[in-house]
């Protein structure tokens, strides 16, 4: 993995860039640090250790940043394939949201939780709604919003 290698907001194979978090300020000043150390304990760093599927790949790297740092409250979208790769090789987890994160090696899951719903994931596609939200989360085709919450 390289740290600092492309834009943050760069086009990625002719894609434009989706910003789903954006932190400014006293916020993030106060993250920079804990995200520098996580990226420093990411444990596939090495030349040789991604994998495109099932992980680890940029995908893993960038969700496990998220989950590792209290107080980072964004999410990876749901096509990003590899973000539900195991970073600790457990099989069952819970995580900084509550969430309960389940995985057969990045093959096969399930998360349920209040930020995330209910989500199925099966080859690298995740399929779930997430009533709380409004959202349903259709393989290959990412998250849509089905109607207005409060």
């Amino acid at each position: 993995m390289r740290r600092n290698a492309y834009d943050p907001d760069g086009r990625w194979y002719s894609n434009t860039p989706e910003i789903n978090r954006e932190i400014s300020g006293a916020e993030a000043e106060a993250l920079i640090p804990k995200i520098e150390q996580a990226i420093v304990q990411y444990p596939w760093s090495n030349r040789g250790d991604y994998t495109l599927w099932p992980g680890p790949n940029s995908n893993t790297f960038v969700a496990s940043i998220i989950r590792a740092v209290p107080g980072f409250d964004a999410r990876t979208v749901s096509t990003a394939v590899g973000r539900d790769f195991p970073v600790n090789g457990a099989w069952v987890e819970q995580d900084k949201s509550n969430a309960l994160r389940m995985s057969l090696g990045g093959y096969a899951g399930l998360v349920l939780g209040w930020e995330d719903g209910l989500e199925l994931n099966f080859l690298g596609l995740v399929a779930g709604i997430n009533p709380i939200k409004g959202q349903i989360k259709i393989p290959s085709f990412g998250t849509y919003q089905l109607y207005s919450t409060i």
